[in-house]
This record gives structure tokens, sequence and C-alpha cells, in this order.
């Protein structure tokens, strides 16, 4: 990320993948939103986020990572 910092979502999202292995769920939080942020249309973050609530066990996250699906389903069915 040094070396191009303007590598493309995609890049973001496996590297938030790589944290969230690694039980680093904060970075990998980080690293689905600002995937996000530079493509808006990726199906992946946001499954990755939705997951993330998912596994806190809180159930007020239900509702935001319920909508997270959705909006996910809305982009791409299959």
């Amino acid at each position: 990320l040094r070396a191009n910092p303007n590598c493309s979502a995609t890049v973001r999202f496996g590297l938030g993948l790589c944290y969230y292995k690694l039980d680093n769920k904060e970075m990998a939080e980080k690293c689905f939103l600002r995937a996000l942020q530079l493509d808006g249309n990726l199906v992946e973050p946001r499954v990755g986020l939705a997951v993330l609530k998912l596994n806190t066990g809180d159930l007020e996250q239900v509702q935001p990572a319920m909508k997270l699906l959705q909006e996910a389903y809305a982009i791409e069915s299959n």
C-alpha cells in the first residue's frame, strides 16, 4: 500500500480478509470500509462487514448486518 496507495478496492478487501483470518477484526473492518469508499458497488466488503457485525453476538448489530446483506443482494443477486 505504501508503494501504490491508489490500488484497487479489491486489494483492500483482500487485505481485510487477511486481517480477519488473523483475528484482527478492527483492521478487517477498516479495510472493508475503505474498499467500499473506493468502490461502492462491491458486494464482498458488504458481506464481510455483515459477518463481522453478526459475529459480535450483539443483537443490536443484527439489523445493520441484515441491511448490508440486503444491499449486497440488490447489487448482485447471485
